[in-house]
């Protein structure tokens, strides 16, 4: 896991948790180089993350089977105290005691732990292993994984679903006839898959998720709340001078929102945290856990979203869902159990361990395999996979929530380019019809005489991806060649590499490498706007909004047939009171007229606006200093909104002119004091 790591065995029929050399249940995922250059593997290594930050790395399920030029991972770097950089094939991987390590190799580290730790305990060697991963890892992802566990000993007999394996932990020979909701809500990622239940037949209906939501969000809310109040009392920014302070304080944000599932009240107790002028400085900040519910509401209120975007790709009512399981130490949180039980009408299972259920049904499916009375998994596809089209789109291949193992074959287009001796499809796996939105998974690369023949995408049961084309003797398999960095590409790298670009990967690959969301817009600045404006959201920073989107000729194009009042709600945040603004649309012309801001947001319900956008302050900010896309920021639902605007964001987005909007504006952002 993200956090943590179990290992679980079967012993007539009857699967249990291995309890790791210390005497718990749980390793920690950590990896560590001590100061003498020893290899730190679990709780030793989480020892050392507060003196030793650099050297210590956690969280990299987050990064396993990433591009370092991805946003994805752009977004993490400043997240994570170690060093990201760029690996073989263009990978992200990390620095560790001036060393680089693969993401696949970190992982190693800790399988090998519990692999030995499993050994010692069962008293013998242990060869094959099924290994579970979040529902919502795309194919690199679980490739990655598949290496860890070879790197760590494993024949890796199995790569499971995180909510399927739950599933089977609770359903294992009951004989139910079940319809099941999985909600995994773990350190580092959501999934949420619904199940059909029959007997030993575990067939999964719909799954979702979103590999950035998770216990690490909700303990980041709680230590940036802790570093704004210490700012606020001692004028102190520990964020940009003191990596062991925020260790320190990281660590008693999952303290205090661990006690906060038990208790009403706790506080956040550092003493020492810093010193001035020979001093110490002390933390002292207490915490409710009223108040950690509106401070994280959001991100549970995320969770729900998914589930109900899941059941709805499926037509299934929340009335005929019979029970729900909890996975994962965040769902123990007391505010998700009750919104849980509010929003289904019925409370979670409770005779199912969050934190065990799925090594527990990992291990059963590993004991089962080749048995004559095997479970039967029919798990689902969980993000389309398709190719790259010309104009920045993704042909799909294989839906979402597609049965596997299954094949699905088509024709190979002739090459893009007339007179290319090649064809080359570049491989994508996301939701968006949008090319940048999705993960490149690699480059089908034959002949131009192949054209008109029969390639096949066959998933395993594992949601692993191969390709097959026709040949006169059959058909043969094709491995996905991989992008070299922009610099290999120009110099025409061997290997096997591919040498050339689709127009749609280049428009993936100019979005990758630019520094930020937004800012290549700068460029463009018209003089004289980089005087700075009154505070967000006032009347003056409106008005010059709709200025600037009234003077863009590609918004007539764009806002076309749109018509009556958008309005915005920043909503309160610790120190910050929630306001509202509203703009009228003036058919026709897409003209903006009748900006004004309200003091109460209250009052933009009597409006009855056609379309709303609502966001936390905190997540403006980040729109506005150009941290953070506005599009992905709705398709990712980090702004919550009410109306279709799916069709004005695909347009706004392929002209890019939310994002020179909000390039300019953001030269003119002061933040609150």
């Amino acid at each position: 896991g993200t956090t943590n790591t179990l290992v679980a065995s079967v012993r007539n029929r009857i699967p249990k948790i291995v309890p790791t050399d210390r005497g718990n249940l749980t390793l920690p995922s950590v990896v560590a180089l001590s100061a003498r250059g020893d290899l730190l593997v679990g709780g030793v290594a989480k020892d050392q993350m507060v003196t030793n930050p650099k050297n210590t790395l956690w969280g990299t399920k987050r990064l396993i089977g990433r591009k370092y030029n991805s946003k994805t991972v752009e977004d993490l770097r400043g997240y994570f105290p170690y060093d990201i950089v760029e690996g073989a094939n263009g990978d992200a991987a990390v620095m560790m005691g001036g060393k680089l390590y693969s993401l696949p190799h970190v992982s190693s580290f800790v399988l090998g732990q519990v692999k030995t730790i499993a050994e010692q305990f069962l008293g013998g060697p242990i060869e094959g292993a099924v290994i579970s991963v979040p529902a919502y890892y795309n194919d690199n992802q679980r490739n990655a994984v598949k290496e860890a566990g070879r790197l760590a000993g494993f024949d890796v007999k199995r790569i499971v679903n995180e909510p399927t394996a739950a599933a089977l932990a609770y359903g294992f020979n009951r004989g139910l006839d079940q319809k099941v909701l999985v909600y995994d809500l773990g350190g580092g990622t959501f999934d949420v898959s619904v199940l059909h239940l029959a007997g030993n037949v575990f067939e999964v209906l719909a799954t979702g998720g979103d590999t950035f939501l998770g216990g690490a969000d909700f303990d980041n809310r709680i230590m940036e709340y802790a570093l704004e109040r210490f700012r606020e009392e001692t004028k102190v920014d520990l964020n940009t001078e003191n990596p062991i302070a925020l260790q320190r304080i990281k660590n008693a944000a999952e303290a205090a929102k661990i006690d906060l599932t038990l208790i009403p009240n706790v506080v956040i107790d550092l003493p020492y945290i810093d010193e001035r002028k020979g001093k110490p400085m002390d933390m002292r900040i207490p915490l409710t856990r009223e108040f950690l519910n509106s401070l994280t509401g959001d991100l549970v209120d995320r969770t729900f979203e998914i589930c109900d975007r899941v059941l709805a790709e499926k037509g299934i009512s929340r009335a005929e869902i019979d029970e729900i399981i909890l996975v994962g130490g965040q769902s123990r949180m007391p505010l998700v159990q009750q919104k849980i039980q509010a929003h289904f009408g019925k409370a979670p299972r409770k005779g199912v361990h969050p934190d065990e259920c799925v090594a527990l049904g990992a291990a059963l499916l590993g004991d089962s395999l080749g048995s004559i009375d095997a479970v039967t998994l029919l798990d689902a596809l969980s993000m389309p996979i398709g190719y790259a089209m010309p104009n920045g789109r993704v042909k799909r291949i294989i839906e979402k929530n597609s049965l596997i193992p299954m094949v699905k074959s088509f024709r190979l287009p002739p090459p893009k380019e007339p007179g290319s001796p090649f064809i080359e499809l570049d491989i994508y796996q996301g939701d968006s019809d949008l090319l940048v939105d999705n993960e490149y998974l690699g480059t089908v690369r034959v002949p131009s005489a192949a054209a008109g023949r029969k390639i096949d995408f066959r998933l395993t049961e594992e949601c692993l991806l191969q390709v097959t084309v026709e040949e006169a003797s059959g058909m043969r398999k094709v491995d996905l060649a991989t992008r070299d960095t922009p610099e290999q590409l120009k110099a025409g790298a061997p290997g096997g590499r591919v040498a050339s670009l689709t127009a749609g990967a280049q428009l993936q690959q100019q979005r990758e490498r630019r520094p930020g969301a937004l800012l290549q817009y700068q460029e463009h600045l018209p003089e004289g706007l980089g005087v700075q404006m009154a505070k967000f959201p006032s009347k003056e920073w409106v008005d010059e909004a709709v200025r600037l989107t009234n003077e863009d000729p590609e918004c007539a194009m764009a806002g076309k047939g749109w018509k009556g009042d958008f309005g915005a709600v920043v909503e309160a945040e610790p120190g910050k009171l929630a306001k509202a603004f509203v703009v009228h649309v003036v058919p026709g012309d897409c003209r903006i007229e009748k900006a004004r801001v309200l003091a109460d947001p209250d009052d933009l319900d009597e409006l009855e606006p056609v379309y709303l956008a609502r966001a936390p302050y905190s997540v403006w900010k980040q729109l506005l200093k150009g941290t953070l896309d506005p599009v992905e920021a709705v398709l990712k639902r980090r702004i919550s909104m009410k109306g279709d605007l799916q069709p004005l964001i695909e347009r706004m987005k392929y002209k890019g002119i939310a994002d020179r909007v909000f390039a300019q504006l953001q030269t003119q952002f002061i933040d609150e004091p």
